[in-house]
């Protein structure tokens, strides 16, 4: 059963301090709010019921974005994803060094607990951007290591009790240059992320279709929103119907640095839009969503704006009633 998030629960939960290729990209079933290794989460826990009213209206703008308290350090944090309403998977350079960090809480109104590193995958490179697909078994993944600028790698367990091992490089989609930020559909079938393979220096937005062997075709580059600017961390609505990404373009009213940028369509089967920029999302300084809620209602963003604690700090977005 897909969860569907009670809306102003997990509003007060997460903002404690401040007052949230077309398939659908949703989070994975809720899970048992103590801790586990390596990002394991029992399987045997509380689950929230399904919810048919709607949380928002998916027509505003979404609300000032506050950062989550307890999962922000003083270093870089980002790549955030809601796993469920009471886990969160994020990258961060905090110690022991740069990695992929999972915290929990008891309850969706409690605070996170402290960030555990996922030691298994952490080992073997500075990992970051984390995306799962919906059932919460396949974790795919950017990997820099001292060889290697970025590439985009994928681990699986069996069971969401078990941890995750560390990954191999997702055939067919590396380059020789730096691949970043990847973003999986919830069914596995289409991959989002940014390369330098086409500048060999800025990133740029690409997308991967599997085949029906189970590996990924050739990579497109997203030609629509590519600029000659940066173009980065791409991550698709629930619907399919929203692309978000960030881009230091300097049209469309842009501030500088990274703002936040989208297109949509009305069909999963038809083309996207004009690139739009978000303005409730993006500031003066450099912003980039990581997630998106099964309901749109709430989105995860990492920014290096003031008030923060750190680098980069994670911050959560929500759209009103």
């Amino acid at each position: 059963m897909h969860m569907r998030y009670l809306y102003a629960t997990a509003v007060i939960g997460l903002a404690t301090t401040a007052g949230c290729g077309g398939v659908n990209h949703q989070a994975p079933p809720d899970a048992r709010a103590d801790a586990a290794p390596d990002g394991a989460v029992p399987a045997d826990g509380a689950v929230l019921p399904d919810a048919a009213a709607a949380r928002c209206d998916p027509s505003k703008p979404f609300g000032t974005p506050a950062l989550i308290p307890g999962i922000s350090s003083n270093v870089r944090d980002q790549g955030a994803e809601l796993i469920d309403d009471l886990t969160i998977l994020f990258g961060s350079d905090r110690p022991p060094g740069t990695g992929l960090y999972v915290a929990t809480r008891v309850t969706p109104t409690s605070p996170f607990g402290t960030p555990a590193p996922l030691t298994a995958i952490n080992a073997t490179g500075a990992a970051t951007g984390p995306t799962l697909t919906a059932d919460g078994l396949t974790l795919y993944y950017a990997l820099t290591t001292a060889q290697d600028p970025g590439d985009i790698y994928v681990t699986h367990r069996n069971s969401r009790a078990d941890a995750f091992t560390a990954g191999t490089r997702v055939t067919g989609i590396n380059s020789t240059g730096t691949d970043l930020d990847p973003f999986i559909s919830a069914d596995g079938s289409t991959l989002y992320f940014d390369s330098t393979q086409a500048t060999g220096t800025a990133l740029h937005l690409y997308v991967a279709l599997r085949q029906a062997n189970g590996s990924f075709a050739t990579p497109a580059a997203l030609t629509a929103f590519n600029t000659t600017a940066v173009d980065g961390h791409p991550v698709l609505s629930p619907d399919g119907l929203t692309l978000y990404w960030s881009s230091t373009r300097t049209d469309g009213g842009a501030q500088g640095l990274t703002d936040i940028w989208k297109a949509s369509r009305t069909s999963t089967a038809g083309d996207f839009g004009a690139a739009v920029r978000v303005p409730e999302l993006s500031s003066s300084s450099g912003e980039s969503v990581s997630w998106v809620s099964p309901d749109s209602c709430m989105v995860l963003l990492q920014s290096d704006r003031p008030g923060g604690v750190g680098l980069q700090d994670i911050y959560l977005a929500v759209r009103p009633l």
